[in-house]
């Protein structure tokens, strides 16, 4: 995903004694300013993750699901075995090397659909592992039962206009409202408390408000969509989760 910085420009009162010099000679007013930056969230796959993405995609999706989630097209059929869903029990925040770890202990005892074993006879180790790195990247963050990834594509299409590219409210749209303002997700009270249950509640019910312009998402969206944008919005308060380049080195 590209990443854009937004720049605001914020006030800031000078310090020290009045009259006092600046370092540079010439004293400081106090209109003058300081450049933050602020960027949106940074989920870029690794070269091996897209790699294994693109074998996700082709071999593992129609089981697990495009998300992980062990609902894929095959998933309901009688002759396999339910796959797991990787957002829940032991899977959410293990690394490639754990999931590596973990398909090494269930295969030689052959406990691995048969399906899935002939996945692994006809890829590559090496390409096999590659998947595995992919799959911490797909359900990430932990304690989210949504994927970031998949509801960054959301946010893009849907919200971005109105609650803008680093989640500040101030998109193209959302600056234009009048009598209303979107959501600034950097500082919602909502994602201070980590209170996900609430926020899938406010992003469904969406226009349902008397204080919102947002459509009734609950009737737009699945479940698990609601869910993946909650992850995708959670990345936009800081210091909230580890960064997805950190949970997926291992």
């Amino acid at each position: 995903m590209h990443v854009r910085a937004l720049t605001i420009l914020i006030p800031v009162i000078a310090l020290g004694c009045a009259g006092e010099p600046s370092e540079s000679g010439a004293p400081r007013s106090a209109t003058d300013q300081v450049v933050i930056e602020f960027q949106a969230p940074v989920l870029q796959l690794t070269e091996i993750q897209e790699s294994g993405k693109q074998l996700y995609d082709v071999f593992c999706w129609t089981c697990h699901g495009s998300t992980g989630r062990g609902d894929g097209p095959l998933a309901t059929g009688k002759t396999i075995l339910a796959p797991p869903n990787f957002m829940e029990g032991r899977y959410p925040g293990m690394s490639a090397t754990d999931f590596e770890a973990r398909f090494d202990e269930v295969d030689p005892a052959r406990r691995l659909p048969g399906h899935m074993r002939y996945v692994r006879s006809v890829i590559r180790p090496d390409k096999f592992r590659e998947v595995l790195s992919y799959i911490p990247a797909l359900i990430y963050p932990s304690g989210i039962p949504g994927s970031a990834l998949s509801g960054s594509a959301i946010y893009a299409t849907r919200c971005r206009l109105c609650h803008g590219q680093t989640g500040r409210g101030d998109g193209e749209v959302g600056v234009t409202l009048e009598s209303v303002r979107p959501a600034d997700f950097t500082s919602d009270t909502l994602l201070a408390q980590q209170n996900w249950e609430g926020l899938f509640m406010k992003i469904r019910g969406g226009g349902e408000g008397p204080h919102t312009a947002m459509p009734h998402f609950g009737q737009l969206f699945s479940e698990a969509e609601l869910w993946d944008l909650v992850a995708y919005i959670s990345m936009f308060h800081p210091g909230l989760f580890p960064t997805l380049a950190d949970v997926t080195s291992g």
